[in-house]
């Protein structure tokens, strides 16, 4: 037996170099797994659910799937062949999981029950079945400009060649539907954010230089930091300071931040574009937050608080208060111009 074992070790230390797959065919194997384990979670929820006659809850489903999707993500150092696709990829499982549920209700001798038959049953999770879209198109959706709609094979709509012609209008990443007393409901036909999904899907670039751009808006973000530096993520300033002498620093002639000196404090609708509406502390897309640890620099990570940012927007029926945005929700908030609070400064059109 020790022989065996021995022999075995010795394998492994000889060919494990051989063994060892790249990073990004591991991530893109460990996605599918991780996919596969939330689809399995819900089914084992509505299965759950259905006994006991009452909502499902996939709480525990969806905060695994996030914890084990970025872990994903980090261990594959940048490596994965896809990025910041949890959010498409959870709907994706969501959809395909509410498709099942009602079609095993449904009364099996039905044909429009049937997702891949052309036929749109309203008494299903279908929103269009192969070439039949519903009657629906890019701008019925919400989305301002041309673009070509189609279907998946779950008979969910494909809206990624969508376009938003003014390049200005993003979603606000929710993909849920709740009711009033905030149980999950099927989105498609309830008319809620989560079934419209108006707008374009958040996208971001990570420019390596310190900053991030919005893809739908051509705006760029200045990043966090958590080194001490003018960019960390716990320095705080009134509204009067974040003008005076974050932008100061930021655009100093001879040591512009990024190699611009137009940096400026963002409006309250520019801010507010940047929210995600499905994700809380903060409720940002992950480029916002990735790899924020003590000493890390714009170059290495990106940080974000859990509070309020300033905007450039005073508050109309007060002019001692300005707007601010509350990034552990995505609220917005009239907040005295005293108060010191964090500032993410912006720069474009």
């Amino acid at each position: 037996m020790r022989k065996v074992i021995f022999t075995l070790i010795s394998v492994a230390l000889i060919t494990g170099p051989a063994w060892a797959l790249e990073r990004s065919v591991k991530c893109e194997s460990g996605k599918i797994k991780i996919l596969g384990k939330l689809v399995f979670c819900r089914q084992k929820a509505d299965a759950t659910a259905i006994k006991k006659n009452q909502n499902a809850v996939y709480e525990k489903c969806t905060t695994t799937y996030t914890k084990k999707w970025e872990l994903a993500e980090s261990k594959a150092q940048g490596e994965c062949p896809t990025i910041n696709d949890k959010d498409q990829m959870e709907g994706i499982a969501i959809n395909y999981t509410g498709i099942v549920r009602k079609m095993i209700k449904a009364d099996p001798n039905d044909p429009a029950a049937v997702c891949g038959n052309d036929l749109v049953d309203p008494n299903t999770y279908e929103q269009c079945d192969g070439a039949n879209l519903d009657g629906a198109d890019c701008e019925s959706l919400g989305y301002s400009g041309p673009g070509t709609l189609s279907c998946t094979s779950s008979c969910v709509y494909d809206t990624t060649l969508c376009e938003c012609a003014s390049g200005v209008c993003p979603a606000t990443g929710q993909t849920g539907c709740w009711d009033s007393v905030g149980s999950i409901v099927a989105c498609p036909g309830s008319g809620h954010d989560g079934d419209i999904r108006a707008g374009a899907v958040l996208s971001y670039t990570d420019n390596g230089d310190g900053t991030i751009t919005d893809d739908n808006t051509g705006l760029m973000w200045e990043k966090e930091s958590d080194d001490g530096s003018v960019h960390d993520w716990d320095t705080h300033y009134s509204w009067a300071d974040a003008f005076a002498v974050h932008l100061v620093a930021l655009n100093d002639p001879n040591a512009p931040f990024a190699g611009y000196t137009d940096w400026r404090i963002p409006n309250i609708k520019e801010l507010v574009n940047v929210m995600h509406y499905q994700e809380l502390n903060p409720s940002m897309h992950d480029i916002f937050m990735t790899g924020c640890t003590g000493g890390c620099t714009v170059l290495t990570c990106s940080c974000t608080q859990t509070h309020r940012y300033w905007s450039s927007t005073s508050m109309w029926d007060d002019l001692t208060t300005a707007a601010a945005a509350k990034t552990s929700n995505g609220t917005v908030t009239g907040e005295d111009k005293t108060i010191p609070y964090s500032v993410k400064a912006v720069r474009g059109p």
